[in-house]
């Protein structure tokens, strides 16, 4: 069952900016007008890609910093697709930022399972090893980073600090260049 809302209450979210509107039409009548934003979604694939526009919510709040509400949608998204790795990284991210660092290694771990070519996911596992002064981990995740993207200037920085943590200078100047 999908909830329904009101139109007053669609409309209020939307000025928010927490509206994530799902349009069930055709695709071809989609194309000919639709709620700028939307996600056309046809109503035969609904179900499968509920962990989509969860995830998609999820931003939205995360963005007007709504932590509590972003942290609901992704671990929506994942009940519904447990293998979204995207839900697992940005939850990671919010728990990291709350000093919530066991699961949030859990959930970078776990979208770098399910999306062994996200960077995000090494590079965001990486900071929150670091966090926890473990610089050999992090350097290890910051490695497979670089490998998935060479041009990554964010995980150069970050491998950066942690050869610094180390104490090893000629590195961490290499990184910084």
């Amino acid at each position: 069952e999908i909830p329904r809302v009101s139109l007053e209450d669609a409309k209020a979210a939307f000025e928010a900016g927490t509206a994530v509107f799902v349009d069930v039409r055709g695709a071809d009548v989609f194309a000919m007008s639709h709620i700028p934003g939307s996600l056309s979604i046809p109503l035969a694939d609904l179900e499968s890609r509920l962990a989509e526009a969860c995830y998609r919510r999820g931003i939205a709040h995360e963005s007007l910093g709504d932590t509590a509400c972003a942290l609901a949608d992704y671990d929506a998204a994942i009940e519904r697709e447990p293998e979204c790795a995207p839900a697992y990284n940005r939850r990671g991210v919010l728990r990291a930022k709350k000093g919530e660092l066991a699961p949030a290694l859990d959930d970078f771990a776990a979208a770098a399972r399910f999306d062994p070519q996200s960077r995000r996911a090494f590079w965001n596992r990486g900071w929150a090893r670091l966090m926890q002064n473990d610089a050999d981990a992090a350097l290890a995740d910051f490695d497979a980073a670089i490998a998935l993207d060479p041009r990554y200037v964010n995980a150069y920085r970050a491998r950066a600090k942690a050869y610094g943590i180390k104490g090893d200078l000629a590195r961490e100047a290499e990184d910084e260049a």
